[in-house]
């Protein structure tokens, strides 16, 4: 049983690298400017807290995903 919460594990730590490393490979051919269109964050300098709740977001559900494999 233990080995086996190990390699849900090693997998899905191996798709998280994956996901970095495509980033890392592919980043160099995004453009310099992405458009994009946000119409609450224009002229709202007290919403710069918005920028980081996704990354947030994804590191706390990495988290999750690590806990649960680990239970």
């Amino acid at each position: 049983m233990k080995s086996s919460k190990i390699k849900h594990l090693i997998i899905s730590s191996i798709l998280c690298l994956a996901t970095v490393g495509i980033f890392l490979v592919f980043g160099k051919n995004l453009p310099d400017i992405v458009p994009v269109h946000w119409d609450k964050f224009q002229g709202s300098e007290k919403a710069t807290w918005k920028y980081y709740l996704v990354p947030l977001s994804v590191i706390a559900i990495s988290f999750l995903v690590i806990f649960l494999a680990l239970r």
